[in-house]
């Protein structure tokens, strides 16, 4: 709750004797004023229904009521009087609300909170990249934030941004995936376009040549998913079928040689897979349409979950995750990862530094999948460089380490099993970047916490924030 005495305007009278009338001194005490709702900070899509519950007390103690209380927004002006009001007509933007109350002897106080209205993103469509952040309004227009030194924003400039700003160029996108210098999307024509880096081909236009808006990706098939990473990026067609493009350390493309790609080439083994995920890694993973798990490229640490003893190094192509689990989905970290079964649990492999497992053996490095600590049945997770987020049905989850208060447990120890994120929000979605994490609400509302150097959470500062915040608003375009 946010409450503040303000100065009231009622005069003080002094006795001609010089002591103060104690009855006067009392009527000039102004109200007592608390917004219990919104919280301050809070966020909500331009549409949806906003409460507004608060009290006040007089000097005596007696509530005051109806007209008594009003309720004004620096944006929208006057929103209605009484304890309990609510608005679905809010203007996009950031909002200073407050609470005036007076007295019947003229006395007033305020109390104040700041919101943040934003246009409904659809769900399911922000990820966090390297450094920054994007995701799509309701409408399919692209929106990014954070660093922008390659061009990754697709703003047709190299200008960082700490708020969310739309990407050039007028196109419309299904999904938007960010990876550690670049960012791609899949158009509504069913065209892959990417931005930003483009040092070792990773935007897939048959070139080395950087873009700071979308290029269109050199393929003779169309993506129906795609995964950035770490200056590489895979897609998958309608039929399973895997492509990688850009750089190829220790084999993470999986098309059987170590040589770069300016385009996209098909992953070799003939699998069909129904989920392909990269990461700032050497390696990458994916599930078959059979549920089973393949990765491929760096093995120094276990990370493609091939067991004991240690005989691949590195693999050129897919080879199958050791172990009876069916997944859903599995995402590379460094040195590490995790994946989520067909049942709703997570597992981990890898390096165990930081408690990045979640198994609670910190140190400990596991050659096959091993179940996180926690009963919790996950309907999604997302990996970054050295930590792990899950969300339950509308619950998150975050693992490992928390340097910059990634994890959103508002402190900065590492932790080697799941821990709440704080703020007792509900989520739709929710996705991992290097060391900052996004979520969307069900209606499409954004939240970001972590690392905040270059603007990635889109609050509008350069703040780590070690619990969600909700991101600042961007224009409707």
């Amino acid at each position: 709750m946010n409450s503040f005495r303000a100065l009231t305007m009622a005069t003080l009278l002094v006795l001609s004797a010089g002591c103060s009338d104690p009855l006067s001194t009392d009527l000039a005490t102004p109200p007592i004023v608390t917004i219990a709702t919104p919280v301050n900070d809070a966020g909500f899509t331009s549409g949806a229904v906003v409460s507004f519950t608060g009290m006040a007390q007089d000097h005596a103690g007696s509530q005051l009521t109806g007209p008594a209380l009003v309720w004004a927004s620096n944006r929208d002006g006057n929103l209605g009087s009484g304890g309990t009001i609510s608005s679905t007509v809010l203007t996009t933007g950031e909002h200073k609300i407050t609470l005036t109350a007076t007295d019947a002897a003229g006395s007033s106080a305020a109390a104040g909170v700041t919101i943040t209205v934003t246009p409904p993103l659809i769900p399911s469509t922000i990820t966090s990249g390297g450094n920054h952040t994007c995701a799509l309004s309701s409408t399919g227009v692209a929106f990014c934030w954070g660093w922008n030194g390659h061009g990754q924003l697709g703003t047709g400039n190299s200008t960082s941004s700490s708020t969310p700003v739309p990407v050039a160029g007028g196109l419309k996108f299904t999904l938007l995936t960010a990876g550690e210098g670049h960012t791609c999307g899949r158009a509504t024509s069913g065209e892959s376009y990417c931005w930003g880096d483009n040092e070792a081909g990773e935007l897939g236009t048959a070139s080395f040549a950087s873009s700071n808006v979308p290029a269109l990706v050199h393929a003779t098939v169309q993506f129906t998913r795609l995964s950035a990473g770490g200056k590489y990026t895979c897609g998958l067609t309608a039929s399973g079928s895997a492509y990688c493009w850009g750089q190829n350390t220790q084999g993470r493309l999986g098309v059987g040689d170590l040589e770069h790609r300016r385009a996209p080439a098909a992953v070799a083994g003939g699998h069909s897979f129904k989920s392909i995920e990269t990461g700032n890694s050497q390696q990458t993973c994916a599930v078959t349409t059979a549920s089973r798990g393949y990765c491929w490229g760096d093995n120094g640490f276990h990370q493609l979950g091939l067991g004991l003893p240690l005989t691949v190094s590195f693999s050129l192509s897919p080879l199958p995750v050791s172990t009876e689990v069916d997944f859903r989905t599995i995402h590379p970290g460094e040195w590490f990862s995790c994946g989520l079964s067909t049942g709703g649990q997570a597992y981990c492999w890898g390096a165990n530094y930081g408690g990045r497992l979640g198994n609670s053996l910190i140190g400990v490095t596991q050659a096959s999948p091993y179940k996180v600590i926690g009963d919790f049945s996950y309907s999604e997770i997302s990996v970054g460089r050295f930590h792990t987020c899950a969300r339950t049905n509308q619950v998150v989850y975050c693992w490992g380490q928390n340097t910059v208060g990634q994890l959103g447990d508002n402190s900065t120890a590492s932790r080697g099993s799941p821990r709440v994120v704080n703020g007792n929000h509900s989520f739709g979605s929710v996705s991992a970047g290097n060391s900052h994490n996004c979520a969307l609400t069900p209606a499409g509302a954004a939240y970001c916490w972590g690392a905040n150097g270059a603007g990635q959470l889109g609050d509008g500062t350069k703040i780590d924030r070690w619990e969600p915040r909700a991101a600042a608003a961007w224009p409707s375009p």
